[in-house]
Parts: structure tokens; sequence; C-alpha cells
């Protein structure tokens, strides 16, 4: 089991006390709030790296030729991979919700370091995201079997998985036949489908990570089919995600994507390990069999969601008030600012991209600095 002793499951490994964590899981809890923090310090690196590029004027790079922003894909890399092998240690209802971590890093490092303002919503917002990270450690549930490549597939096989699955691949499917539209008037439409993916993405990639553990440690998972079918689906899931973030980035707000998305990413995940890897093990004490952990788990998402609303709806108002780009509009105004984008390429970042500019306004092509910014929310995804 996960405390080490051979036969023993994880129901009779935490029944020795109450809110006290395996090896295993504080090696994952660990990894997760390393990976966020390193995570929002890339970013803000990466951000740096263009405001030093771009204040060079007529004399600016190409950012790729920049020294410090390739310190920043290496602190990203190096973050995403803390992220990835936390999966193998903890339970996804652990470390999907710790993504709140890099939110609240990233409200402080901006501040410091990108000099971007900071009030007192964000700090009320930062302080909820802290409890709500804190209850969230404290009170998550957990899988009362380990995880090993035999489980999984026993896992799979059942209904509950399947009709999962089926679930999400239909709402995916119905969200890809909106019209665009539909799709550019509602943040919600492009970040749903992120997450729908995300929460395949999450299932497949605790998988992966664990079949590597285990490779690891002396026992070799790959001879099986299994895990290469989960890296093709990451890989899929991924690149999905990859497109949709971008092109929610480009239509709405940071502001509005980023707390919408990670609600919305987080809820997809949590019951993404409730229902496949069976993750509703609560660490009740002997005195009190029946307690009500779970209860507080979700009561700390809350406070976490709240949180994450916060700190970025500071943001928004300052965005309003200098711009008054898109609550406001009517449909006329929609029309005149709405450009409409052609999405293949995206993935490859190599197709040409074509705007149609709206009735009486110049042509406006889409700005490279715009696509930079998607493509670094999107990499943060992740989820992961």
């Amino acid at each position: 089991d996960s405390c080490g002793t051979c036969g023993g499951t994880n129901t009779t490994c935490h029944a020795t006390s109450s809110l006290t964590f395996t090896r295993q899981e504080q090696i994952g809890i660990v990894l997760a709030l390393s990976g966020n923090v390193l995570i929002s310090v890339s970013l803000n690196t990466q951000k740096y790296a263009h405001n030093q590029n771009e204040a060079r004027g007529a004399g600016k790079q190409s950012y790729l030729k920049l020294k410090l922003w390739w310190a920043g894909m290496t602190l990203m890399a190096v973050g995403e991979t803390g992220n990835f092998l936390a999966y193998a240690y903890a339970p996804a209802t652990i470390v999907a919700p710790l993504g709140a971590v890099s939110v609240v890093s990233n409200c402080f490092l901006a501040h410091f370091v990108l000099k971007e303002h900071i009030g007192m919503r964000n700090i009320l917002g930062v302080c909820l995201a802290i409890v709500g990270s804190i209850i969230i450690v404290l009170y998550a549930p957990s899988s009362d079997q380990q995880l090993t490549m035999d489980v999984l597939v026993k896992y799979m096989t059942e209904w509950s998985f399947i009709l999962l699955v089926t679930l999400i691949v239909l709402a995916i499917l119905v969200l890809f036949s909106l019209r665009d539209s539909i799709k550019k008037r509602y943040v919600v439409v492009y970040t749903l489908i992120c997450s729908l993916t995300g929460a395949l993405t999450v299932m497949c990639i605790k998988g992966v990570s664990t079949a590597l553990v285990l490779t690891l440690q002396g026992h070799n998972q790959f001879y099986n089919v299994l895990p290469w079918v989960l890296v093709g689906t990451v890989v899929l899931t991924l690149m999905i995600q990859l497109k949709y973030l971008n092109l929610a980035m480009m239509h709405f707000g940071a502001s509005e994507v980023v707390p919408v998305y990670y609600v919305l990413f987080t809820f997809c995940s949590i019951m993404a390990g409730v229902l496949l890897y069976k993750e509703y093990h609560q660490h009740c004490p002997l005195d009190n069999p029946d307690c009500h952990y779970t209860l507080f788990f979700f009561g700390g998402c809350l406070v976490t969601f709240s949180g994450v609303h916060l700190i970025n709806s500071d943001r928004q108002i300052n965005s309003k008030a200098s711009s008054g780009y898109r609550d406001e509009l009517d449909d006329d105004a929609e029309a005149v600012l709405d450009t409409e984008i052609e999405t293949e390429g995206l993935l490859g970042g190599g197709g040409d991209m074509k705007s149609r500019p709206g009735k009486g306004s110049p042509t406006s092509p889409v700005s490279p600095r715009s696509l930079e910014m998607g493509a670094l929310a999107a990499t943060r995804n992740h989820a992961i």
C-alpha cells in the first residue's frame, strides 16, 4: 500500500491517525507546490524578457534569441515535470486544486518583478486561496488501493468509467459544433472545451506518471500497450487544450479566462479522480469513522475558487476602466470589433492566420504578442 506495507490497503494505512499523510502523498504535495511556484516564476521571467525586448524599440530581437526567455522556459519545464510526477504520488483530487498556488505566487511576482498593481481585492483573494489550499490538502480524499497498471485496467473496464468518457466526448463534440459567434460571445465555451479535455488529460497522465515511477523502481510497465495509449491520449488532449486556450485568450481578457478555466478544470479533474481512481476514501480517525471530511474538502475548493476570482477581478476592473473592451458592447459594436480567425495552423504554429475587418474598420491582423500571451497561458495548463 502507500504506507509501504506489503499486502496492506490504503484504508488500513490511513486508519491509524487523522489528518496525516503517507510518505508518497507528502512527496506528491511538495512536488505540486514547488512545481506550481516554478511555473509562476517562469511565466514572469518570460514576460519580463518580453518587456525588456519591447523596450529596445527598433533593436528588439526575436524572443527565441533571448537568454532570459529560455531561462524561463527551462523553469517551466522543471515545474511541469514536478506537476507531472506529483500525480504519481498524490491523488488527483489534491494535485489539481493546488494549481491555485501558481495564481497566488503570480500575483506577488507580477507586482515585484513586473511592477503590476496589487490592490486590497488581490490581497483578500490571496488569503482566501491560501486558506482554501490548506483545507484541500488537509481534508482531501484518496484511493483505498495503491495504483498499478493491473488496477488501472480494472478501473477502466468498469461501466462508470466508460459512461464518463462517453459523456465527456459527446459534450466536447457538441461544443465543437457550436457556431463561432456563440463561441466568441461566451467565455465558458472555450474554457469548458479545455476543461473537459483537461479531465481526460489528468486521468491519463496519472496513469502515465505511475507507470514511469514503477518502471524507474525496477518494475517495467511499458511492456503493456496501456501506457502507450495513455501517452497518445495525453498528447492529443494537450494539443486541443493549447488550441482552444489560445482562442480564449485572443477573444477574452485574461481576467475572464483564468478564473473560469481554473474553476472548470479543477472541478472536472476532481470528478475524474473520484470516478476513475476511486479517490473518495476519507482519512477518518478511529473514534469518528463516519466523519464528513469530504464536505470540508469541497468547502476548501469553494474558498479557493473565490480567492482566484478576487485575484483576477481587480485586474478585470482595471482593464474595463482603461479599455472598456468587451463586456458592454452591443451586437453592432461587436460586429465591428470581432475578427474572424481561421484556426487552422494554431497547433503547429505554421499556418496563416487571417482576419476579416469589421464594418467600417481598418484591417487589424492578429498581434504576434497576443499569440505569445496565449501560448504562455496554454503552456501553463494544465493541466498538469
